[in-house]
């Protein structure tokens, strides 16, 4: 339904918090699709994009295999970091069992940090680079990610990219590349037994910008 909050099951939010990611799921972590428009995707044929909103979350995401994927993990992880003072960030990429957060070593700084999760908790920040861009048109805020994005751009990018049955390989996220000083979510699919892979495209508010599928 158009405007309506979905929250984790309090069953899938139990298994989160015992598989010792070292973050809580709080029943008021929003997940999925969360307002009208919040997931945007292409059509079947690739032509354009479309005011199709995806599924709340029905069936389209196995629970125990996509790991930090999961919806609501992201968003879990980017609190934590905030409690510990990070507040932009260069790019982040994440894995279903690890993930790396690249942040600004300091407000307006040009050098970034690499921080890494895996096995259930934070390693320490460690020297990354540096930039060449205007500080504030390159670093993002969690906040300027839609709630509920990220798990939905997992959920529905085999489907958008019509390989429904292949696994995502990671997604970045960050304001680089084609799409420079736009926020993208980019669903890298895991490739195939000929090496061929795809990936999908969405903007930060979840309205799809590529899809690349073969």
């Amino acid at each position: 339904m158009a405007g309506e909050v979905i929250h984790p099951a309090p069953d899938r939010a139990a298994r989160a918090t015992q598989r010792a990611w070292g973050v809580t799921i709080a029943t008021g972590v929003m997940v999925g699709v969360l307002a009208a428009g919040v997931l945007i995707a292409a059509g079947n044929d690739g032509s354009t994009t479309t005011s199709e909103t995806a599924p709340a979350m029905e069936g389209a995401v196995a629970a125990d295999h996509m790991g930090l994927l999961e919806p609501g993990m992201v968003e879990a992880l980017f609190g934590e970091l905030e409690a510990r003072g990070v507040t932009r960030y260069h790019a982040v990429s994440i894995r279903p069992d690890w993930a790396t957060f690249e942040v600004e070593v300091a407000p307006g700084a040009i050098q970034y940090d690499t921080i890494t999760y895996r096995d259930g908790g934070f390693g320490e920040r460690e020297p990354a680079g540096e930039i060449d861009t205007d500080p504030d048109a390159t670093y993002f805020e969690a906040s300027a990610l839609a709630p509920g994005v990220v798990g939905a751009a997992a959920a529905r990018a085999a489907e958008v990219a019509g390989l429904p049955d292949r696994p995502v390989s990671y997604i970045r996220i960050d304001r680089q590349g084609w799409w420079r000083g736009i926020l993208t979510v980019s669903v890298q699919l895991e490739s195939d037994s000929y090496g061929s892979a795809a990936h999908v495209v969405w903007d930060g508010s979840g309205r799809h910008l590529l899809r690349d599928g073969s």
